[in-house]
């Protein structure tokens, strides 16, 4: 049941060594181009699209692709969102765009002052759970990289163009998380790799 606890097989957890992490191998994965910026926000014409969107589509841990269709209970949820009523003035279907915003990837920026700082120790939750995730391209032999957080002692959220190459038309493989990784070196991998 996916979003369920796994209670593990008491086993212990085991890491890659730190050789396996070759720092500057690996260039970051770009998400997939979209041929309309539109179709980020797509609409969903019919209940059927809409409910199959929200379905799972990943792999198992012994790498067999697996495709679970979402609950009863979501596909409800979706269905009586779907049928209510527009919030806007008069009913209307409400425009979201921000006017402020320019066409296309260079349109996109953090507003505002960047006042951002860099965190000195990623030994302290929550960034010993923010890390380095890397995978290599079966087709290509290349390596790519992204960030990735745990959510659990052995599950990692990431974007989906971090696992499936669209490109390739394929899972990446050889997949290796770096938790609280502060710099570029394996000795800037304070929990290994």
């Amino acid at each position: 049941d996916p979003g369920s606890a796994s209670a593990g097989n008491g086993e212990s957890a085991r890491d890659v060594t730190s050789g396996d992490y070759k720092p500057g191998r690996a260039k970051p994965i770009a998400p997939p181009k979209l041929t309309d910026e539109d179709s980020r926000a797509a609409p969903l014409a019919d209940e059927a699209t809409a409910v199959k969107s929200y379905g799972i589509v990943g792999r198992s841990a012994d790498g067999k692709e697996i495709k679970i269709e979402p609950s009863e209970a979501l596909r409800e949820l979706i269905i009586k969102e779907l049928n209510a009523p527009a919030t806007g003035k008069d009913g209307a279907e409400r425009k979201t765009e921000d006017p402020d915003l320019g066409e296309g990837e260079a349109g996109r920026q953090v507003f505002g002052t960047d006042d951002r700082e860099q965190v000195k120790n990623t030994k302290t939750y929550p960034f010993s759970a923010i890390g380095y995730l890397e995978a290599k391209s079966p087709k290509t032999g290349s390596f790519g990289s992204c960030s990735a957080t745990l959510i659990g002692p052995r599950t990692v959220l990431t974007a989906a163009h971090c696992l499936y190459s669209h490109e390739d038309k394929d899972w990446l493989s050889d997949y290796l998380f770096v938790p609280g990784l502060n710099g570029s070196t394996a000795d800037d991998a304070p929990f290994g790799a």
